[in-house]
């Protein structure tokens, strides 16, 4: 899990970043855009069934983090023209990854993995 320490790297350094951008945009279109990334790549991995479930629970809370994150302090430069759309997106995308985790945890109580 090199990578998702990797992306835990790159969000506290646009997070610190932040803070030394003029006006804070440019580095908040930045830390979304890592949000997002990470999201995309927990969500990808957490669906892989070669993971055991725990680790795919983990993968895909991190995921729901990131999206979370976005739909509230997120710049919607990164995927929609406006905030509108792109709080709507976020919220579909959190909406299937909660599906995802639901499923998951019943599936782990269940004894499956």
């Amino acid at each position: 899990m090199a990578r998702l320490a990797a992306w835990d790297e790159v969000l506290s350094l646009h997070g610190e970043l932040l803070g030394l951008d003029e006006d804070g945009s440019k580095a908040r279109y930045n830390l979304t855009n890592s949000h997002d990334g990470r999201a995309g790549f927990c969500l990808a991995l957490g669906g892989d069934e070669s993971l055991n479930a725990a680790r795919r629970l983990h993968l895909l809370r991190t995921a729901q983090a990131s999206l979370q994150w976005c739909r509230d302090e997120g710049d919607s430069a990164v995927r929609a023209a406006a905030p509108a759309p792109f709080r709507e997106l976020m919220a579909e995308e959190i909406a299937d990854c909660e599906r995802r985790i639901e499923m998951l945890e019943r599936r782990i109580r269940r004894g499956g993995g």
